[in-house]
């Protein structure tokens, strides 16, 4: 029995003797307060840090102390985010003395960014003998208010309107009406329906501060249909983690030359324009067929094996006046395959004329599309009239097709009552004007020798100023040789004895 007793007690004091080291060496080490950039952190709480401005570091100010000196001692912080990234700073192992308090300073940085985010900050002390103590911290960091305004979108157009083909200057004015700088504003525009964009950076913007970027032009394609578009302003800051919308619209008019009724040659009002002269229509026909009344012809695309066709419809022929009017040769090209296809345009046979194509002689078609092109063919003025045959040349793919085509040339006609050089003349064509060109060539002839007789006589009086010049310098050489014997002849005076 006693036995038993005395075993108990034993027991009993190594039990007590255990809790007491370790309540020791538990209480040896605590961390007494912590500081971020200056402002105390309490446990169980929530800390709020205002304007914190991203990338700056944070710091961390933490005081420790121990009943016992210690010799191992570590710190150790992290600060996680709600994404779960962590950023952590440790100290090298330091010595403390008792009941001395040593202060630590430690550097984290934001794992996310700064926008009314929690944190969870956990910091460690511990020393390799002697216990450990940790403090956790709850911190709600908030940057400054960060918005950038799109203002005004600046459309330079007469009217809010523009021809299909042309540009279209854009500017936007960019205020900055949160509370810090904004660095790298990323300003661009577009017509989204067309997929057209140009951009501008606006390299730094303080707070509340107002800008306007420089001058972006938007290039409209030739024949985009005409009617009403939206221009989009899209302003992208703050590396790029926000924007800013605005749109504004606009007017595109149609392009004359993509509409199928047009002829540079012929204005839509029916008159021929040239030399300043109008003519009426009928007497110069030009060539614009109905895509339903000219045939078309199959031609296979350029890949081997392809089986399908691209459809070519094509006036096979079109009337042009000799110096005057041209022929129009509307282009359809239909591409039925399930890729696009790019399709080159050129003229071969043309020595009596020229040609040009509108808008382009280069087309890309979309997959099941169809496209037009115009083919512009003009007669030079000393071309005879008559059919002349051309070919149209298509290549797609490195194949290229042969398109026969016919011109018919019309001898040019002038108005009544103008002159060979399409002037109003002031007499008839016939006898007076006959004697007026007379006149005109007499008159070339006497101009004619009189010019030549005053080359004459300019000739003549320059060989005769010469001889002049030459004789007076004879004269005056032999006049000064009979001056210097004059002198140096011995003078004969009388001599006396």
């Amino acid at each position: 029995m006693n036995t038993n007793r005395l075993a108990l007690s034993f027991f009993m004091v190594l039990l007590g003797i255990s809790i007491f080291a370790a309540t020791a060496a538990a209480d040896s080490i605590r961390i007494d307060r912590v500081y971020l950039n200056g402002l105390k952190l309490s446990e169980g709480g929530t800390t709020r840090i205002s304007n914190f401005m991203e990338g700056n570091s944070i710091v961390l100010n933490v005081h420790v102390d121990s009943i016992d000196s210690l010799s191992s001692v570590k710190i150790e912080a992290q600060l996680t985010g709600d994404s779960g990234k962590t950023s952590i700073d440790r100290t090298n192992s330091f010595s403390m003395k008792a009941n001395v308090t040593s202060i630590k300073t430690l550097y984290l940085t934001l794992p996310d960014s700064p926008d009314n985010e929690k944190y969870r900050l956990t910091v460690f002390a511990q020393d390799s003998s002697k216990g450990s103590d940790q403090a956790e911290f709850t911190v709600q960091i908030e940057s400054p208010s960060k918005d950038v305004e799109i203002r005004q979108i600046l459309v330079n157009l007469e009217n809010n309107e523009v021809q299909a083909g042309r540009t279209v200057p854009v500017s936007v004015r960019v205020k900055n009406s949160g509370d810090r700088a904004e660095e790298d504003i990323k300003v661009m525009v577009s017509i989204p329906a067309l997929g057209i964009t140009a951009s501008d950076f606006i390299e730094r913007l303080d707070a509340d501060e107002t800008t306007t970027t420089r001058q972006m032009s938007l290039r409209l394609p030739r024949c985009v249909a005409p009617g009403f578009y939206e221009i989009e302003a899209v302003a992208n800051f703050d590396n790029f983690d926000y924007s800013e919308t605005k749109s504004e619209s606009f007017r595109i008019t149609e392009n004359p030359a993509c509409n199928p009724a047009y002829n540079p040659f012929i204005g839509y009002d029916g008159n021929q324009v040239n030399g300043g002269a109008s003519y009426p229509s009928d007497n110069y026909p030009s060539s614009n067929y109905p895509s339903n009344n000219y045939p078309s012809t199959n031609y296979p695309t350029g890949s081997t094996g392809q089986s399908a066709s691209v459809t070519i419809s094509v006036p096979p022929s079109g009337d042009a006046t000799a110096g005057a009017g041209g022929a129009v040769y509307p282009i359809t090209i239909s591409n039925p395959s399930a890729t696009a296809e790019t399709f080159s345009f050129t003229v071969d046979g043309i020595g009596w004329g020229s040609y040009s194509f509108e808008p382009t002689n280069i087309i890309t078609i979309g997959a099941k599309g169809t496209g037009t092109t115009y083919l512009y063919v003009a007669a030079d003025r000393a071309a005879a009239p008559g059919n002349y045959n051309f070919a149209l040349m298509l290549t797609n793919r490195g194949s290229t097709s042969s398109i026969p085509l016919e011109a018919n040339i019309i001898a040019g006609q002038l108005p009544a009552g103008t002159g060979s050089t399409g002037t109003p003349a002031t007499g008839t064509t016939g006898a007076a004007g006959s004697s007026g060109s007379a006149i005109v060539d007499i008159m070339k002839k006497v101009l004619e020798i009189s010019l030549i007789v005053l080359v004459v006589l300019l000739v003549v009086t320059g060989v005769y100023i010469a001889y002049r010049k030459i004789k007076h310098s004879e004269d005056s050489a032999e006049s000064a040789s009979g001056i210097k014997e004059k002198q140096a002849a011995p003078e004969n005076k009388p001599v006396y004895y």
